[in-house]
């Protein structure tokens, strides 16, 4: 009898926990203490689309690339999206900076990303721009923004 009325008390506990906010927003007085967009970029070869990272034959050694943050250069995250031929970054602010350098050429690329909230305390990147450019790039079917990128010291390839 003991265990049932334990059982009863803990189910009914739980279930006034959980009972919906009289509030419209579901994360009124919710704090998130940490939260960030987790993005796939992928660098392609501007001419042939073919993939600058991992292809059969990269052009661009993974450690060649650094996030840029004020002062500091940050090297990518050792996380990768390998099968989609991409590198995860986990932003927190919309904007982010990257710098590529290859022999005979340092590029500096600044992504703006469009994010909304999906839910309390997680956000979702729809869009992003590279540079000054307007046009938007949206993420493919596997949702990895694919960036067109010049491997060639003029940028001309």
């Amino acid at each position: 009898m003991a265990r049932l009325s334990t059982t009863f008390l803990l189910v009914l506990l739980l279930s006034s926990a959980c009972s919906k906010r009289s509030s419209s927003d579901p994360c009124a007085g919710m704090m998130c203490c940490f939260q960030y967009t987790s993005i796939l970029v992928q660098l392609v070869d501007a001419k042939t689309g073919k993939d600058l990272l991992y292809g059969s034959q990269p052009k661009i050694p993974y450690d060649s690339i650094r996030i840029l943050a004020g002062d500091s250069a940050y090297k990518l995250p050792s996380w990768t999206d390998s099968a989609n031929s991409a590198v995860r970054l986990n932003v927190m602010y919309p904007n982010i900076t990257l710098r590529v350098s290859l022999p005979g050429k340092v590029s500096i690329m600044k992504l703006t990303t469009t994010v909304v909230n999906t839910s309390c305390c997680t956000s979702a990147a729809t869009s992003m721009r590279v540079g000054e450019n307007p046009v938007e790039v949206k993420p493919d079917k596997y949702g990895s923004f694919v960036i067109p990128f010049s491997t060639s010291a003029s940028g001309k390839d």
